[in-house]
């Protein structure tokens, strides 16, 4: 969660340092928008990943692929 804090922070700047040849400020303002998007959902999947985890530990194996994708 926090990296995920971080990389939102410092989407712009990052998105600013791949400026260059045919990519423009435009093209970076709409990268910032999906990499923003892109930290917010890294931050779910970890703890999806950690209540998975629990459930098998609880011997639950069949609630965590139930409601999987």
């Amino acid at each position: 969660m926090i990296v995920s804090a971080w990389m939102v922070a410092l989407a712009p700047w990052l998105m600013d340092l791949f400026r260059g040849g045919k990519f423009s400020r435009a093209d970076a303002g709409i990268t910032t928008r999906l990499f923003t998007i892109l930290s917010v959902t890294l931050g779910v999947w970890a703890v999806q990943g950690i209540y998975a985890r629990a459930f098998y530990a609880a011997s639950d194996t069949k609630t965590p692929q139930l409601q999987g994708p």
